[in-house]
């Protein structure tokens, strides 16, 4: 992946490494939605309508992950492009 998902590739594996000591069936399917909307929001798709079929609470995570993802990449484009962009101004 290149350099704007890097915080998002951290994110994935913190998600995989919860999911890994998961205490209940339900945690486990949460971790992995998160993790899904973060590779989702990287990969440029978008499962929204196949989790609001589900409960509300898988929704949420994947929603999350799926918001965060997108977020720490323009963080990181916002951090790399910013100071040249205010030099030309």
């Amino acid at each position: 992946m290149d350099y704007t998902t890097s915080p998002v590739t951290s994110r994935i594996v913190w998600c995989r490494r919860q999911r890994a000591t998961a205490c209940s069936q339900f945690e486990l399917e949460a971790w992995r939605a998160e993790e899904e909307g973060l590779r989702d929001a990287v990969l440029y798709r978008d499962h929204v309508n196949k989790y609001r079929q589900r409960s509300s609470k898988m929704f949420e995570r994947y929603l999350l992950g799926f918001q965060d993802a997108k977020a720490l990449m323009r963080a990181v484009r916002a951090t790399r492009f910013g100071p040249a962009i205010r030099q030309r101004a």
